[in-house]
């Protein structure tokens, strides 16, 4: 994570070298090192994803729905979703981060429920991270061809 400081980033706005970035107005740090995190792009991985799952529903006539609520009692949401044929996708790029709520055992006990929940309605989730997000379009073109039979 690329971490600048304030006064770093005034002066690459004053001498034009990057344009557009607007900094917080904070209350005034005396000591100068003040740390600003910048907002860091979407993995490759989950474009790749992204782009890979709307070109996989164009092909069957199927709707993509990103933060799709399944469940109206806790308000759980998919990542990814194909609400038509019950077919949902997990990104998890938060099992890499070292604070997430992916990876600590609270976060894991809600991500078990989530699922054992979302199974319980009768829907398919495929899990995936920034490892293996590649057999994403296998994963579903089998359970697709399960929902057909």
């Amino acid at each position: 994570m690329n971490k600048w400081t304030e006064k770093h980033l005034l002066g690459l706005v004053h001498d034009r070298k990057i344009q557009g970035y607007h900094i917080p107005q904070r209350q005034k740090n005396y000591s100068g090192n003040q740390q600003i995190n910048i907002p860091r792009e979407k993995p490759k991985g989950l474009v790749w994803l992204e782009w890979n799952l709307l070109y996989w529903g164009n092909e069957r006539s199927l709707q993509l729905e990103q933060e799709h609520q399944f469940d109206q009692q806790r308000k759980w949401r998919f990542d990814f979703a194909f609400p038509a044929i019950k077919i949902a996708v997990e990104y998890e790029g938060g099992i890499f981060m070292d604070r997430s709520g992916h990876n600590s055992h609270t976060g894991i006990q809600r991500d078990i429920d989530k699922y054992n929940r979302a199974q319980a309605l009768g829907w398919k989730v495929i899990r995936c991270s920034a490892k293996d997000y590649t057999t994403v379009l296998k994963q579903l073109n089998e359970l697709a061809n399960k929902n057909k039979q």
